[in-house]
């Protein structure tokens, strides 16, 4: 859950499914910003509805999350830094369930 699902699904949401989506929408016709942006809301929404198991609160923090790797992805024009910052997240929120528990 902390390592291997970060980058599974930064590999799925920011990798794949953003550029096919950013492709689409980057063309003549298109600025090259609509397509960051269009595939940046699809795969952030799709992203948090994946995630069903939390409530409505829970599903909206995810987008705004997913919505940060996908800044980050444009930024940094890698996958890294999202699945890092995935990473990271993944981390904290197990360190808080543990803590929780214990």
């Amino acid at each position: 859950m902390v390592i291997v699902a970060p980058i599974y699904e930064e590999l799925i949401f920011r990798g794949l499914l953003w550029s096919a989506i950013a492709e689409q929408f980057t063309s003549s016709t298109y600025s090259k910003h609509r397509g960051a942006i269009v595939a940046s809301v699809v795969t952030s929404l799709i992203f948090a509805v994946i995630h069903v198991q939390y409530g409505i609160y829970e599903i909206s923090t995810i987008v705004v999350l997913a919505l940060i790797f996908c800044y980050a992805r444009i930024k940094s024009g890698s996958l890294l830094l999202p699945i890092l910052l995935h990473i990271v997240n993944n981390g904290a929120a197990m360190w808080q369930y543990i803590a929780q528990t214990a």
